[in-house]
């Protein structure tokens, strides 16, 4: 089964999904749409980037168009060097507002050349904190919840 296969069958045969891990590649995002529009109750999505080039702000499009309303808890796993651009960030973030808060991790693969890139990152979630746009906002260089956890347990 091809990957744009794979998702038909996840679109069309599981719309009662909630909550899907998936790895996302430049060829097969357009095909991704299909999943976003049949999959309505879906709320919670994890994407795995790899080291290609990868078109965020394409990603970031059809979140905001296409999502369930009921879709807000986000992960997304990246290499550093593949970060989504802090311009496609902030129009994804200002499209969300009057939807419900996101909760939303980021997990980089590997450590950013320049921290500065890393505190820009961070003080841009927690300004749409403040908007009430982000709930809650974690990045980490490793993992330190389960796939769908988004408020971590304490032990």
């Amino acid at each position: 089964m091809t990957f744009s296969g794979y998702f038909f069958f996840i679109g069309q045969n599981s719309p009662n999904l909630k909550y899907l891990k998936m790895r996302l590649i430049r060829k097969i995002i357009s095909e991704f749409e299909e999943l976003l529009i049949n999959c309505q109750y879906l709320d919670g999505l994890v994407i795995v980037i790899d080291k290609e080039e990868f078109n965020w702000n394409k990603l970031f499009e059809m979140l905001t168009k296409l999502s369930p309303t009921s879709l807000f808890k986000f992960k997304f796993y990246y290499y550093f060097e593949n970060k989504p651009k802090l311009e496609f960030l902030r129009s994804f973030l200002d499209n969300w507002k009057c939807r419900h808060s996101m909760l939303l991790q980021t997990f980089q693969f590997d450590v950013p050349s320049n921290i500065d890139e890393y505190f820009d990152l961070f003080n841009l979630f927690e300004n749409y904190k403040t908007k009430g746009i982000v709930e809650k906002y974690d990045n980490s260089y490793f993992e330190e919840f389960e796939d769908f956890e988004w408020i971590q347990k304490r032990i």
